[in-house]
């Protein structure tokens, strides 16, 4: 499957603007239902009828084929306004149905957490995700490889653009993410290793199984910036012995380790809904190329030798620059704890499942398994 072809590209890219919209739609969306004390029926998925197909301004020079490389004749900027079946083989936006839902009407209701206050919750999450199935997990057992938690966290991401962290409690849904994702990338990961490990029932986790697909829009398939940055490297590599250039393979693996940061923190961001993926990894290699005391060659002018003489490299190459240095300004990203700390009070007075859970509570319901407290970060 190539990227051109996918429901990523279809219908989970959008310009910042459209991406503003959705979110605070959401928000005042989910402020209405817990205002109301309406449970959440399922979930929506009323974003992936909102996606522009892919950034206008980079035109036809920033897709990504089916190797995750750079292919800058793909085709790009054509709106999409498809809503019928995506690639993951499931049915229409209707949760299984077949049937379009339509968008839903605007809210009058004021947001109980603004835009930044979701998104801060958002990214402090996917940073959990990160940590449970991460290469760097403390867990071996749920240590995975970077496409599996890449993947858990796209969906993460993807089912709260329609969705609020107000209407479903983020702390179950990112360990059935992570179910999700080892299975889609055929990396399985036992239900009942996640369970242990946060002291969560795992019927608490498959149970948002079905609530999950439906707010995907049952579009499974995810193209990361992981698969395009090795091939990117490699590529400048094998110019560069084409060039008499000396082998630096100390420098060239720092170069790649060094972007690859950057792309940890740059997936749990809004930026894989803003960029293809192809973009994200080059705009990284870029960046950390210019901050290297030494890199290993001129990576601009190697790549331009390697794509020059493709159609659009010149837009590639200016967009990802530009993003290289937006880069600069997010990154490294951390979460603000002070921040999270005064947000994560809202949420708890807010949230209608933290408002089920003290009706439970209070009303001698049954005892429950005690989960254990994520401590927030600095």
């Amino acid at each position: 499957m190539e990227f051109n072809s996918s429901t990523h590209r279809r219908h989970w890219l959008f310009t910042k603007g459209t991406l503003r919209e959705v979110q605070e739609e959401t928000a005042k969306l989910a402020a209405e239902a817990c205002a109301a004390g309406t449970p959440p029926e399922g979930s929506r998925s009323f974003a992936v009828t909102r996606s522009t197909a892919g950034d206008k301004s980079g035109g036809r020079a920033t897709t990504d084929n089916e190797e995750g490389t750079l292919d800058v004749k793909g085709e790009g900027g054509v709106p999409a306004t498809d809503t019928g079946e995506g690639d993951s083989g499931g049915k229409g936006k209707g949760g299984g149905s077949g049937k379009k839902r339509p968008a839903p009407t605007a809210s009058s209701a004021e947001p109980l957490l603004t835009v930044e206050e979701e998104c801060l919750v958002k990214n402090y999450y996917a940073k959990k995700i990160q940590e449970t199935c991460g290469r760097d997990s403390a867990d071996e057992d749920l240590r995975r490889s970077d496409k599996v938690q890449a993947t858990a966290i796209a969906y993460f991401h993807r089912f709260y653009l329609s969705n609020s962290v107000l209407e479903h409690d983020p702390k179950i849904l990112i360990l059935t993410c992570v179910f999700l994702a080892s299975k889609t990338e055929e990396q399985m990961t036992n239900v009942n290793l996640l369970a242990k490990a946060t002291g969560l029932d795992d019927l608490q986790i498959l149970g948002k199984e079905l609530t999950l697909l439906q707010g995907l829009s049952f579009h499974l398939a995810v193209f990361h910036p992981y698969r395009a940055l090795p091939a990117l490297v490699e590529g400048a590599r094998l110019k560069a012995k084409t060039e008499g250039i000396p082998p630096q393979p100390e420098r060239i693996m720092a170069l790649h380790d060094g972007a690859r940061a950057a792309l940890d923190d740059i997936v749990v961001t809004d930026l894989p809904f803003l960029h293809p993926p192809s973009r994200l990894a080059l705009a990284a290699l870029l960046r950390e190329s210019r901050r290297m005391e030494a890199p290993p060659f001129d990576l601009p002018a190697l790549l331009g030798k390697e794509f020059g003489d493709r159609e659009g490299w010149k837009d590639v190459l200016r967009e990802a620059q530009r993003l290289a240095l937006e880069l600069d300004e997010i990154l490294p990203y951390r979460v603000e704890k002070d921040k999270l700390i005064a947000v994560n009070k809202k949420l708890k007075k807010h949230a209608w499942w933290s408002q089920k859970r003290g009706r439970a509570e209070g009303g001698g319901g049954r005892e429950r398994r005690k989960s254990k407290k994520i401590k927030t970060e600095a």
